[in-house]
């Protein structure tokens, strides 16, 4: 059974790199997030335009 504590928890456990170039900028994330031992979400957005 889930704690209900779990519910409580923020998405975490994410990589994030952004690289500057001459010309503009590079970012890029994967694409999961966790909560704890829980693999929350497999698609999750993390870079908004």
């Amino acid at each position: 059974m889930i704690s209900k504590d779990i519910y409580n928890e923020h998405m975490k456990g994410t990589t994030t790199i952004g690289i500057v170039c001459k010309d503009g900028i590079v970012l890029a994330t994967d694409k999961r997030a966790t909560m704890g031992n829980l693999i929350a979400d497999k698609e999750a957005k993390k870079l908004y335009k």
